[in-house]
């Protein structure tokens, strides 16, 4: 039996390893949580606190693909796609609000010079904006 070429061993090793991983390497989830308001009201805050967040004066809003749901997009004041948000209705009369990871829709991330955007700290940012949602206990 001949011996394969060390670049070819290579290569099968890491087909291996990403065959065992999945997509560990990649799979990030998404930020969830639940507003006791309903779709119509918790949309408008909530795109608002995006967008004061995020520093996009105009989050794009779009209907979502469940029934009564929509979508924002934030864009950065640069251009490129900052956040991603889907606001789905909730049995109870409330929303679930979902913060995609920036990895997952973020394909070319536009830099300043410094730092790319998905560097941020979106992930606080994000949930800053849907807790000023939250009406207070």
């Amino acid at each position: 039996m001949a011996r394969l070429p060390s670049a070819l061993r290579a290569l099968a090793i890491l087909v291996v390893l990403q065959a065992l991983g999945g997509c560990a390497w990649s799979d990030h989830a998404p930020l969830v949580m639940k507003v006791p308001s309903p779709v119509s009201q918790a949309t408008p805050c909530i795109a608002a606190g995006l967008g004061k967040e995020f520093q996009d004066a105009m989050p794009v809003v779009d209907r979502g693909e469940v029934l009564g749901g929509t979508q924002i997009s934030v864009n950065a004041p640069r251009g490129g796609l900052l956040a991603f948000v889907t606001i789905e209705p909730l049995p109870d009369g409330g929303s679930a609000v979902t913060f995609y990871n920036g990895d997952l829709y973020w394909p070319k991330p536009q830099t300043d010079g410094v730092f790319p955007d998905v560097a941020r700290d979106n992930w606080h940012r994000a949930e800053a904006a849907i807790r000023s949602c939250q009406p207070a206990a």
